[in-house]
């Protein structure tokens, strides 16, 4: 056949494929007969040549069957993939779409290269090779971990006959599976003439080369590949800890009972955290090495165990139940496999070619390892029969010695393991994905730092929910590990070679891949399902549940007569979720009967609380909830106004608060006494206000409830950031003097994570004594600032009367938020024993309110004319650095205040949990995951807000400015005008709309003049800390 025949073939397949076809043709030799025709050829029909033929691949059987590519029309040049080149002409049909590029070459001999010249092991640089020995150690270390140890509980489900047999199929498969998955890479890298290639890569070229329907896929197959290995190391990592807390309990169990295994695990945070930010491995190694000697010692110690204790086969099951066995196939491939490791040693090689093959490292080392947990599976099982348990070490005895020495060894072991399973977590989130993206950021380290701790924070949380070791193991292997172990390493294999193999041998690699591919994912299925079937009843049957998550849907709600029931029922109680259409009172009817009705119920009287507080437990905890960083700040604000207009304006603020909350006491009362009902929440009270007022607002009254709760949560959210900077700026304070250029932001860091486990406890209750002893380091504290204020000898001299009017904004947001605590009023009020006591000239709001407002002006002023323009955000930053007095006084009130967090933090829960998302997922079985998910969120954002800006006096002037003064005075106003809007006539009416109209106006300017100020001052500000670090944000 001439090569113009050839060309015709190859056009019929183009109409037929619309492709560009490739011609091919076989040669004994390169004769000059067939260069001469070709470039005659070429003259001739150079035009559609150009159009409908790409290349020309010249098949050379003298030179021992190598490959060589001819390109036309213009010239010759090596073909990008010269392995592709199969034995038929259906390669024309099938490659066609990747040969569109022509060279300039001169002649078409400087073009005749051997396609398979590239050898990928030659081009490997690696700056410390492995041998075949040191290889071989690695994967058999790779691979033991605490899968091995889970093996005996796998030969339970299985029964000690299927379970030997079924551990020599599954291994076998894992071994071919990787086989064929670094085979893939050695075509692959020979193809594109590149030395390596990671698991990641591999999938997306072997898909780029595979069928056309399938290319589109490449870029998502490395993605999956990702997905599926993270979700495998990061749950590796959350059995580590499971692992690591049973064995430490039960060792510790022995001497000290009753401490809960989430216990054991939260005690193991921290050390975890610190442990993962080291960057460099290298610097573990010495501790690696001393972990590989427990984890042999212990090996034979626990082999010790199972001999003496004689392993025997009464009363163990040949094969177990059928159910059991997707347990028993996650469990083991979770053991066997270590794909994750597998492609980095075979890249690490010092001889390569040696890792593959019949005795081959990779061989040799899956011998040992399936044989190894085979035994150590069928010896366990024989030893301890249906009673062992997820880990065999918890099945030896717990009061020898020998044996608490063996599980400490090995949780000490595995625990010096844990960076090595956390490190491809951080390669693939981190080094492959974030980190080319934050390359010039000067904030790199800090982010990889927080990602760090964030996932370390991942496993905990999911050791937490779930610490069942056994079913933790086998949902893993059947999840993950059944794919990325066997069915992508065939999937893989077969687009690989899919238009390089031809016949028979083409379809005994397609059907042997896709058996292996319908094992793997019905592997996945059945082990994924029973698993989770299993993990479902546990949550979801408290009394046989080992679940933290249960645990923590058990606990009771707490006595706090501040705050509302951890589980909601508090909003059940007072009706706070009730249809607000309901029992509405129409204004159709008769004014006088409507007074009758409502004056016959007396919501006081039908109030049902628990621990009802007397007056002066009400008067102490007004008290406590109004003194916190605001009253410390306040100096500064008088700074900003002027020691006059400060104590004027202080006092006027204060009046006009007072004033407001007596308006929106008097409004709940009124409003409980149409609608009899004992007690109304602030978001209830305005919803019931708008409904009750003009008939043009009525339909306002849903969104009313949605804008104070919004406006409550801002500011408790920000009292939150307010708390975090005033913490981290207190202990840098303190630590600044011993340790210097720490930034403000890792102090910040470092009380994340105690502050997200803090606000995990639901029932504050549990921290009442904390809380005591908070208040009592704040008093003292208190007294200690006032004793340096004196001493410093406060004076007028240089100090402003009255300050830059433009700065007057900045003082009302940091009084307002000093002295408001609308968020506790109603709470107080409702829990109170007389709660009549509460309004009235001497009520206790009253004095309460005195109080609070001589105190803030006292400490305003004096601090102010002690420390001048210096004055900082919060005082205690004026005190000395180096006196120890002074260094106790802020590390006391950075305590006090971190005790505080829970209690500031909980009116945003009960927002957010307890009214809108708990009652929507009150029947779903992951309720608790989702409620400690959305604390950790929030406690996250108060983070985030605090680190973008660490400027204390701007953020308390803000968030008083702009909620407090829209919470604490116009809305108040606003709900007392609408609640008496049909129940006020003539001159009472005019004057309640005149002075509520004066109310509002001032909220309003203040809020706008407030946030206009701050958020200027935010822009662009310098802000100076106790060390050299200076923070500027533009």
């Amino acid at each position: 056949m001439t090569i113009k025949q050839k060309f015709i073939d190859c056009a019929t397949i183009e109409h037929n494929m619309a492709l560009k076809p490739t011609i091919i043709f076989d040669a004994t030799v390169v004769s000059e007969r067939y260069i001469n025709e070709v470039r005659e050829w070429e003259a001739m029909q150079e035009e559609t040549l150009n159009t409908h033929c790409a290349s020309v691949l010249v098949r050379l059987e003298a030179y021992r069957n190598q490959h060589y590519l001819f390109t036309m029309p213009n010239s010759f040049k090596q073909h990008d993939n010269p392995v592709f080149i199969c034995d038929d002409e259906s390669y024309a049909e099938k490659y066609s779409s990747n040969s569109d590029t022509i060279s300039d070459s001169a002649d078409l001999a400087s073009t005749l290269e051997l396609t398979d010249s590239y050898e990928p092991y030659d081009h490997r640089n690696v700056s410390h090779p492995t041998t075949n020995w040191e290889t071989l150690f690695h994967l058999l270390r790779g691979c033991m971990g605490t899968g091995i140890l889970a093996m005996p509980k796998a030969f339970s489900y299985a029964g000690y006959c299927l379970g030997t047999v079924a551990t020599l199929v599954i291994g076998f498969f894992c071994a071919y599976s990787i086989h064929l998955l670094v085979k893939a890479e050695y075509e692959l890298c020979k193809r594109k003439k590149i030395p390596s290639l990671t698991y990641t890569r591999i999938a997306v070229e072997a898909f780029s080369e595979g069928p056309k329907c399938l290319r589109g896929f490449a870029p998502y197959s490395g993605i999956m590949v990702n997905v599926l290995l993270l979700i495998y190391q990061l749950g590796g990592c959350s059995v580590y800890i499971v692992f690591i807390a049973f064995n430490v309990k039960a060792v510790v169990g022995t001497y000290i009972t009753d401490i809960r295994i989430e216990y054991y695990m939260l005690m193991l945070l921290p050390p975890l955290i610190f442990v993962n930010w080291i960057k460099n491995l290298k610097k573990l190694a010495p501790l690696s090495i001393f972990a590989n000697f427990i984890t042999l010692i212990s090996f034979v110690i626990i082999l010790y165990y199972i001999i003496t204790i004689k392993p025997t086969f009464e009363n163990r099951k040949m094969i177990g139940d059928v159910t059991n066995f997707p347990l028993f196939f996650g469990t083991v491939l979770y053991a066997l496999e270590g794909v994750a490791v597998i492609i980095p040693l075979e890249n690490e090689m010092k001889t390569p070619k040696s890792f593959k093959g019949v005795f081959g490292v990779l061989s040799k080392g899956m011998l040992i390892i399936v044989l190894l947990y085979a035994s150590l599976g069928l010896f366990g099982y024989l030893t301890f029969g249906k009673d062992v348990e997820g880990s065999i070490t918890l099945s030896l005895p717990d009061e020898e010695v020998l044996a608490q020495l063996v599980k400490l060894g090995l949780a000490f072991s595995i625990f010096l393991t844990y960076p090595i399973q956390f490190y491809p977590p951080i390669d693939i989130i981190w080094i492959q994905y974030l980190g080319p993206k934050l390359k010039n950021d000067s904030m790199k380290t800090f982010w990889e730092l927080t990602l760090r701790t964030v996932l370390v924070f991942l496993t905990f949380i999911l050791a937490v929910a779930v610490p069942s070791l056994d079913l933790c193991i086998s949902l893993l292997g059947a999840f993950c590990l059944s794919t990325v172990g066997i069915a992508i390493p065939a999937l893989i294999d077969t687009v690989t070679f899919w238009n390089c193999k031809t016949g028979w041998r083409f379809y005994l690699m397609f059907i042997k891949n896709l058996i292996l591919i319908v094992f793997g994912v019905g592997g996945l299925i059945s082990g994924t399902y029973t698993n989770n079937k299993i993990l479902i009843q546990m949550v979801s049957v408290p009394e046989e549940s080992t679940s933290f998550l249960t645990m923590l849907d058990k606990t009771k709600e707490h006595d706090n007569p501040v705050f509302v029931c951890d589980n909601g029922s508090y909003v059940e109680k007072y009706s706070s979720n009730s249809d607000i259409s309901s029992n509405k009172l129409t204004h159709s009817v008769d004014l006088n009967s409507s007074s009758e009705l409502r004056d016959g119920y007396e919501p006081y009287d039908h109030r049902e609380v628990s621990h009802p507080t007397t007056n002066w437990e009400t008067l102490f905890h007004l008290l406590k909830g109004c003194l916190g960083t605001g009253i410390l700040a306040m100096p500064k604000a008088f700074s900003h106004a002027g020691y006059v207009l400060g104590t004027v304006g202080t006092l006027v603020i204060g009046f006009f608060c007072t004033y407001c909350i007596h308006l929106l006491v008097k409004a709940e009362y009124e409003l409980c006494k149409r609608k009899k009902i004992p007690s109304l929440t602030y978001t209830r009270i305005a919803e019931e206000a708008f409904s009750e007022g003009p008939r043009c607002l009525r339909g306002f009254a849903p969104y009313s409830g949605i804008m104070v709760n919004v406006f409550l949560l801002i500011y408790q959210l920000g009292a939150c950031c307010v708390y975090i900077v005033f913490i981290a700026f207190n202990i840098q304070a303190v630590a600044g003097v011993y340790v210097s250029g720490i930034r403000i932001e890792y102090y910040m860091l470092m009380f994340l994570l105690p502050l997200i486990l803090m606000n995990w406890i639901r029932n504050l209750k549990k921290l009442a004594p904390l809380s005591t002893f908070a208040n009592f380091i704040t008093l003292i504290s208190f007294i200690i600032i006032l004793y340096y204020i004196v001493i410093t000898k406060p004076t007028f001299k240089g100090r402003e009367m009255v300050s830059d009017a433009t700065n007057f904004p900045l003082f009302f947001g940091t009084v307002l938020f000093a002295l408001e605590a609308v968020g506790v009023i109603i709470p107080l009020e409702n829990e109170m024993k007389t709660p009549k006591s509460f309004k009235g000239v001497f009520g206790v709001l009253n004095k309460g309110m005195v109080i609070i407002v001589s105190l803030y002006t006292g400490l305003g002023l004096l601090g102010y004319l002690a420390f001048g323009k210096k004055t900082e955000g919060s005082i205690t930053l004026n005190l000395p650095d180096k006196e120890i007095l002074a260094q106790v006084v802020k590390s006391s009130l950075a305590l006090a205040i971190f005790l505080t967090y829970p209690i500031q933090y909980y009116v945003a829960i009960d927002i957010t949990w307890i009214q809108y998302l708990g009652p929507k997922l009150e029947n779903n079985s992951m309720r608790t995951l989702w409620e400690l998910t959305l604390r950790t969120v929030l406690v996250l954002l108060t983070f985030i807000l605090a680190v973008a800006v660490p400027a204390l006096d701007l953020f308390i002037s803000l968030f008083g400015a702009f909620c407090l003064s829209a919470v604490g005075i116009a809305i108040p106003a606003l709900i007392d005008t609408l609640t008496f809007w049909n129940y006020k006539t003539g001159w009472r009416f005019h004057l309640m709309f005149a002075k509520n109209l004066i109310l509002i106006i001032f909220g309003v300017g203040g809020l706008i003049a407030g946030t206009y100020t701050t958020r200027a001052g935010v822009s662009f500000f310098s802000l100076p800390t106790c060390g050299d670090h200076q923070i500027v944000w533009i």
